[in-house]
C-alpha cells in the first residue's frame, strides 16, 4: 500500500459510494496485531445514486445490537461505512443515527477482539466523544476538528489509529493499489460480502457495505446493463432494512440470493 504521507488532503465533499474512500478488510482482520499504516488518501468519489439523500433523515429509535456469528471483518467493514462513508455523508453530524449502534459494535467487539484493543479502544473514544458532541456537551465541541484532523494526519490526530486501520482494512478487502480500485471486480466482491453475511442474521448495520458496493456498481455506465437491471431490485430490501434499522427477513434472504448468486464475475 502506497504512503502519501506528505500528500493527504481533507476530504470535505459529500460522499456517495464506497469508492469514496477506501473500503475495509477481508483478510486483514487476521492480522490485528500489526500497528495500521499511514492510509493514502481516499479514492474519489463516484457519482452518488438517483436516490441518495444526505440530509436530514427521520431518526429511528436506536436498537440493541448482536454481534455474535458476525465475521470479524464485517463487523470492520460495517463500522468502515459507518465512521468513513455514512459520517460524511450526514450533512448535519448531530443528526447521525448510528451512534448508540456504533458504540455497542465496538463495545462488544472489544470483549471478542483482545489482540486489537489499541484499535478498538480508540474507535470507543471516537464514538464517545461523538455522543458528547451530538448531546451539545461542551467536552465534545472539538469532535468535528479533532476528526477532520484524524482523517488528514495532523495536528493531534485523536482518532487517527482506529480511522487509520478501517481505512486500511479496506484497502485490502477493494484490493486498491495505488489509490484506484481494481478494475472490474465489483461483482467478486459483491458475492464475496454477500457470502460472508450467510450464518448471520442479516442486520442492518452489516448491510451498508454491500449496498455501497452496489450503487457503485450500478453508476458505472461501462457496467453490463442487465446486471444493472438485477442489482437494481436488490436495493430496495437493503434500504428498508436500513431505514427500519431491521434485519433482512428470511424471504428477502432468498429473494437477494436468486438474484446474487446467478451473477458471473
Amino acid at each position: 500500500m502506497m504512503n502519501l504521507k506528505n500528500k493527504k488532503k481533507i476530504v470535505l465533499i459529500t460522499l456517495g459510494t464506497l469508492s469514496i474512500i477506501p473500503l475495509p478488510l477481508a483478510a486483514a482482520c487476521t492480522n490485528t496485531n500489526t500497528k495500521p499504516q499511514t492510509p493514502p488518501n481516499d479514492p474519489p468519489a463516484a457519482n452518488p445514486p438517483a436516490n441518495s439523500n444526505p440530509g436530514k433523515r427521520e431518526i429511528v429509535p436506536g436498537v440493541s445490537v448482536d454481534i455474535t456469528a458476525y465475521p470479524s471483518n464485517v463487523i470492520y467493514l460495517s463500522l468502515y461505512y459507518l465512521h468513513r462513508v455514512e459520517y460524511i455523508k450526514t450533512v448535519n453530524k448531530k443528526d447521525f443515527p448510528y451512534i448508540g449502534e456504533s458504540k455497542q459494535i465496538l463495545e462488544k467487539l472489544l470483549e471478542v477482539e483482545k489482540t486489537n484493543d489499541e484499535v478498538i479502544n480508540n474507535g470507543i473514544s471516537f464514538i464517545n466523544d461523538f455522543k458528547k458532541y451530538a448531546e451539545n456537551d461542551p467536552n465534545g465541541k472539538n469532535f468535528e476538528s479533532d476528526y477532520i484532523d484524524s482523517a488528514a494526519s495532523r495536528n493531534d490526530k485523536k482518532y487517527q489509529v482506529y480511522l487509520d486501520y478501517l481505512i486500511n482494512l479496506n484497502y485490502k478487502f477493494r484490493e486498491i493499489q495505488n489509490g484506484a480500485p481494481k478494475p472490474n471486480n465489483h461483482i467478486k466482491l459483491i458475492k464475496h460480502y454477500w457470502n460472508l453475511l450467510k450464518p448471520t442474521r442479516h442486520d442492518f448495520w452489516s448491510l451498508f457495505y454491500i449496498k455501497g458496493l452496489i450503487e457503485e456498481y450500478i453508476n458505472l455506465k461501462e457496467n453490463d446493463m442487465k446486471t444493472v437491471e438485477e442489482l437494481k431490485k436488490v436495493l430496495p430490501d437493503l434500504e428498508n432494512a436500513i431505514a427500519m434499522k431491521q434485519a433482512l427477513a428470511p424471504a428477502k434472504i432468498a429473494n437477494i440470493n436468486l438474484i446474487i448468486e446467478p451473477l458471473k464475475e
